[in-house]
């Protein structure tokens, strides 16, 4: 089978890494790039922006899969898309097929098919920590926003007193209030020094960066994935996750939590970096995701 493969992205191209493994796939950097539609057997537009828009323009290119990376499935303008001509929709868990079926449906957007296919773990970039000791620094990756539970920093720091969070994440154009309530918060309560936020680093440095942490800090209310869980279990960090709809399919049980008295639980396991990376290797290694698309297509 031949595949045209319309990615940017890094987690994009794993999937072809993926896929090349038993199909023909060519990578272009965008739909209009495919000259000959017809010698394609499937074409996989990767994000529910432009070029998603643009792929079902024209009913042109034989089974069209359209791949969400997971926010536009919350916060996406999905009905400029003529669903019509979509084949399948695919997203990153089986929680979003629910939530895209209650939402979207009735608004219009509805693929002739959906499931979910999650990201392939990037083991080769996110190696694990070369002296993976037990320490207080904890990382938090992700965007400043209300869906990601950022306002739970300052009862973290205050109920764990010996534990320091760094936090890589852009503020979202709604994310402002939740920076200044974060910021006033830990004035207020004297815990300042114990939080850095930095905007606008490059992911090629993250992998270094979380060498010297030991826990990830991830409050999100609603995730398509959870790509820095699935880069913090690459490194041997241990997550520490909120209960989100979905997390309970996607990671391990023992390291969910429901509030934040639950933390203590999580945080009284032991320290087991090969194990977290032992997860991601068994669910989400190229070969498991490679099985996993067969498995949706019927190859």
């Amino acid at each position: 089978m031949r595949i045209a493969h319309v990615t940017t992205d890094f987690y994009g191209k794993l999937l072809s890494e993926a896929l090349r493994l038993e199909f023909e796939v060519d990578d272009f950097q965008a739909w209009g790039d495919i000259k000959d539609h017809h010698k394609y057997d499937m074409t996989i537009v990767e994000y529910l922006g432009a070029e998603a828009i643009n792929a079902t323009k024209r009913s042109v290119s034989k089974n069209l899969v359209l791949r969400t990376r997971g926010v536009e499935v919350y916060e996406g303008h999905l009905r400029k898309i003529i669903w019509a001509h979509v084949k399948w929709l695919l997203t990153l868990g089986e929680h979003q097929v629910d939530y895209f079926e209650r939402r979207w449906h009735r608004l219009g957007c509805k693929p002739y098919n959906i499931d979910w296919l999650p990201q392939v773990a990037p083991l080769e970039k996110f190696e694990l920590r070369k002296d993976p000791k037990e320490n207080n620094n904890v990382a938090m990756l992700s965007n400043i926003t209300g869906r990601k539970g950022s306002d739970r920093i300052p009862e973290f720091l205050l109920r764990y007193p010996n534990k320091r969070i760094e936090h890589y994440g852009t503020i979202c154009a709604y994310g402002y209030s939740v920076q200044e309530f974060v910021r006033w918060r830990l004035e207020k309560l004297g815990l300042s020094d114990r939080y850095k936020h930095r905007e606008n680093v490059s992911f090629d440095k993250i992998s270094e960066w979380l060498e010297n942490k030991t826990y990830l800090f991830f409050p999100s209310i609603a995730e398509g994935l959870g790509r820095a869980v699935l880069e913090c279990m690459c490194k041997g960090v241990k997550p520490i996750i909120r209960n989100y709809k979905g997390a309970s399919e996607l990671w391990p049980s023992q390291l969910l939590y429901n509030d934040i008295k639950d933390i203590d639980r999580i945080m009284d396991l032991q320290y087991e970096p090969e194990a977290y990376r032992k997860f991601v290797e068994d669910r989400y290694s190229k070969q498991a995701i490679l099985n996993k698309f067969k498995d949706i297509f019927g190859l």
